[in-house]
């Protein structure tokens, strides 16, 4: 049987609701898309609209016999392929291939080439198994969708595999593989089709009996913009050191001491606050009675980064005469054990869990039956291996590029990267040579240091620092399961994205964090989350709303079973990306750089020891990093404000193991609140008429306030 969803009826902007509700999973797809006629796939009975993207050419490259790494990354090789093909020619070709994890690449046509004549250049080559369609959506031209000859299929519960097989059979049809860590999902392909017919293959799967939902299996590519809330130009790198003008303290070697300099800069510069808002503090209503666990195990942490912290306590930047901005981790440690066994599934990109704030972190997953080959502690789904690290095929698809933006002088490094170099030229004419150049490496250490999404998102979590010199996450002593899906070049899959949320609840997780940007929606993630809360009624999962500053929250933080965190800036408002609207639930700081890295959130990176090796470290911060090695980064996004709230559940779930998901959601929302909290004069103003307050439109039910949700759980506890 289809799975029903229920639909919220909103008469134009009138609200009937108290509070944000959340849309229907396929009213949300529209509100993210708009109608055509032409190119679509079905999200229950919705057909999302699709579009070829123009002069853009998907391909696969053949896996190598039994399954190894070949010396030199196929994309590298089909790079100078072509651009040799130009130069015998007499044609100064400047055609960019884009790696989509290992087996896929994206290349952008240079102008005069044709997709007919690139594509036979590009079949010719001995390791392409194919090429693919490029599609991308009609409201966000960026997106970047290949469309391989794959289908997801769900099949109807209880179907036999016999009976599974014959479908397939009259639909000419072969089955990939069975999905793991779910039941009743495979990947299919079609015999004969290939091309855009994949998509009309897929539609009408969907009408067969025995089939529940059928979906391409879409290889998207994450921009950078939509991961961390913002284009490269909005950092203001041009004329600026890499972007850290306010920051160039740090450039030294004794980290610590400048940092401390840093948060006392910044306590005196950060003016631009309103001196009429409330003072933050736990509303009275919350503050009794004031219950203590039978068996009180205070837990206290501390490091030397963690005033900088503001997103736990914004008092050393804010000052004591300002409301907080913060969500009072600090008081709700005094309260707990810190998260102590409470598992958090981080389902991301790469995850360095070796980073010393991390290493003691790791989640064993000890001995169990369903373990997969080589499996300790979390699993790679874009590798299919036991290690979220990065690999060594991996970092030599990165370390080249990131090492030109040190090594190679200007007119060098505009030569190699002359695409690139017009592009940018194209879009700020006024640039100079150097400045392009400049833009251009901040440009490519960026999207290196990206790739570390993962890692910055586990810091947030449960980063606790061995030495004392670090970070500190939400919940100190909680245990990460790192469980990767996106690839390099952020390729994820919605084969993936099943499988991995299905491992991580195969696995105990007591939360999932999905900071995955926005993803096309699709009937078989959200069905798989359906049937895991279903089944695991104590599993939280809690995603981030999305960074497009739309008034929805994206896929799949829209699914009701999911809580959707929007972001807030170190000012109290909403941070100048996050979507607001139908189906946020609450707000958690997210962070703002525009105007200084330190209104960021700080947190562990990614380019840890193995990344430096055979490499000087240079004298600057570089990308996001505040520190020459890049240890520790300052970003934004609700990528950040979502993991702080899987932190307060693990900080709740650590006094209350039995703790259901239900509960745990209501006690959220009922102690946020709006202390603290500013809608600025742009949003005030952009506010649709209503009965829904500015206070709810923008952020829900209310900023997280960790201790208040701490002292809940404690006070049922105590009754119950």
């Amino acid at each position: 049987m289809k799975r029903s969803i229920s639909l919220f009826c909103l008469a134009s902007s009138l609200w009937l609701a108290a509070s944000t509700p959340k849309l229907s999973l396929s009213d949300a797809a529209v509100a993210q898309t708009a109608p055509t006629d032409e190119l679509f796939y079905r999200f229950y009975d919705r057909q999302i609209p699709l579009e070829v993207r123009e002069n853009t050419i998907g391909v696969a490259f053949k896996a190598t016999e039994g399954g190894g790494s070949r010396s030199i990354p196929p994309y590298l090789m089909l790079q100078r392929a072509l651009m040799q093909s130009g130069e015998t020619r007499g044609i100064d070709r400047a055609i960019e291939v884009q790696p989509l994890g290992d087996n896929y690449a994206a290349i952008a046509l240079d102008d005069g080439d044709t997709v007919e004549e690139v594509s036979q250049l590009i079949r010719q080559q001995s390791y392409v198994e194919s090429t693919l369609p490029v599609l991308t959506l009609a409201d966000d031209p960026q997106a970047e969708i290949l469309l391989p000859n794959e289908i997801v299929v769900s099949f109807e519960a209880g179907l036999s595999e016999e009976r599974q097989a014959e479908i397939l059979a009259s639909e000419n049809l072969e089955r990939v593989r069975s999905l793991r860590f779910t039941q009743d999902r495979a990947i299919v392909r079609d015999r004969s089709a290939t091309g855009l017919a994949i998509l009309q293959v897929a539609d009408r799967l969907n009408d067969v009996p025995g089939i529940r939902s059928a979906t391409p299996n879409f290889i998207q590519s994450t921009p950078i913009r939509q991961g961390l809330g913002f284009g490269v130009r909005d950092l203001g790198f041009v004329g600026t050191k890499h972007g850290h003008d306010n920051l160039s303290v740090l450039a030294t070697p004794n980290l610590v001491e400048k940092v401390k300099h840093w948060g006392k800069r910044l306590s005196v510069s950060a003016t631009n606050f309103s001196p009429n808002v409330k003072r933050s503090s736990v509303p009275a209503s919350l503050q009794t009675p004031n219950p203590q666990p039978p068996n009180p195990i205070a837990a206290t942490f501390t490091a030397q980064l963690l005033p900088q912290q503001w997103h736990l306590d914004s008092t050393p930047q804010r000052g004591e005469a300002l409301p907080r901005t913060d969500i009072r981790a600090k008081e709700a440690w005094e309260l707990s054990n810190g998260g102590e066994g409470v598992v958090v599934a981080v389902i991301d990109s790469l995850i360095q869990w070796d980073n010393p704030d991390l290493a003691q972190r790791l989640y064993d997953v000890g001995d169990r039956p369903d373990l997969l080959p080589g499996e300790t502690s979390g699993w790679d789904f874009a590798q299919n291996d036991g290690d979220t690290r990065i690999s060594a095929v991996e970092l030599g698809m990165l370390l080249p590029h990131f090492r030109n933006t040190f090594n190679l002088d200007d007119d060098r490094l505009l030569k190699i990267y002359k695409r690139d170099a017009r592009d940018i030229q194209n879009s700020e004419p006024g640039l100079s040579r150097s400045d392009i150049a400049q833009q251009l490496r901040d440009n490519l250490q960026i999207e290196t240091a990206a790739e570390f999404h993962g890692t910055w998102v586990a810091g947030v979590v449960a980063a606790n620092s061995q030495e004392g010199d670090g970070v500190l996450g939400v919940a100190p002593n909680a245990k990460i399961l790192p469980v990767r899906v996106f690839g390099v070049g952020g390729a994820v899959t919605s084969s993936a994205i099943v499988e991995a949320i299905g491992y991580a609840a195969a696995r105990d997780a007591d939360a999932i964090n999905l900071s995955l940007g926005r993803l096309l929606p699709d009937a078989e993630t959200a069905d798989a989350i359906a049937e895991i809360t279903a089944n695991n009624p104590d599993i939280v999962f809690v995603a981030s709303a999305g960074n497009a500053d739309l008034n929805t929250a994206m896929f799949p933080a829209i699914a009701p079973e999911v809580i959707a965190v929007g972001a807030t800036t170190l000012e109290g408002q909403r941070a100048p990306y996050s979507n607001y609207g139908e189906g946020l639930d609450v707000v958690a700081p997210g962070g703002d750089t525009s105007v200084s890295t330190a209104g960021g959130i700080l947190t562990t990176g990614g380019t840890t020891q193995v990344f430096w090796e055979n490499i000087s470290p240079p004298s600057d911060p570089w990308g996001f990093g505040i520190d020459p090695r890049g240890e520790y980064v300052s970003v934004q996004g609700t990528s950040f404000s979502a993991p702080a709230v899987s932190g307060v559940v693990a900080l709740m779930k650590g006094v209350d193991p039995q703790l259901s998901r239900d509960r745990a959601i209501a006690i959220l929302k009922e102690t946020a609140s709006y202390d603290g909290l500013e809608v600025s004069p742009e949003d005030a103003a952009d506010r649709p008429s209503g009965k829904v307050t500015p206070q709810q439109y923008f952020f829900g039910s209310g900023l997280v306030n960790a201790e208040a949700a701490v002292r809940r759980v404690l006070a049922e506890r105590t009754v119950n």
